[in-house]
């Protein structure tokens, strides 16, 4: 399986301790099948423009350009034609479900779906209207969910 994470994924690492559920998730996947939306990056970009230094210490610049960037390298999907197409879809059925203010999460669905990618997410309710495969390491850990894996909400069960 592959994964795409969300915002809020990635960025309990600037948090300590952390998720101890997500750490773990997060130590038992092959990190080469973990990626990132450029949406989450303009995320990312914009909590460090309001705050460069978080409540833990830890050095936001710092982390997002020298180690996060770095370390996903290869592994930050872009918006091509058919991402965009699909995201335009996305806006639409969130908008049609009264939400409004979720551009990126339009885009990191569309990421999802045009790259067969599980979104990793605390937010399941936000993505629930895309049909997107979605797992939530906060709550279901490794080894309480199928095999070793947390378990996720397949594209079929969300739709059914």
């Amino acid at each position: 399986m592959r994964y795409l994470l969300d915002t809020v994924a990635i960025s309990d690492f600037t948090k300590m301790p952390g998720d101890r559920g997500v750490k773990a998730w997060f130590g038992s996947v092959d990190e080469d099948d973990t990626f990132l939306s450029v949406g989450v990056v303009a995320e990312l970009r914009l909590g460090i423009q309001n705050r460069s230094v978080n409540r833990h210490g830890v050095d936001l610049e710092f982390w997002l350009s020298h180690q996060l960037l770095p370390r996903f390298a290869g592994r930050i999907i872009g918006v091509d034609p058919l991402v965009a197409d699909v995201w335009g879809r996305n806006l639409h059925t969130l908008r049609a479900a009264g939400r409004v203010n979720y551009v990126v999460d339009a885009l990191i669905g569309a990421t999802a779906r045009v790259h067969d990618l599980v979104v990793v997410t605390r937010n399941v309710r936000d993505f629930e209207p895309l049909g997107v495969d979605l797992l939530n390491p906060w709550t279901d850990g490794p080894g309480q969910g199928t095999g070793l894996l947390p378990k996720f909400i397949r594209r079929d069960q969300a739709l059914g």
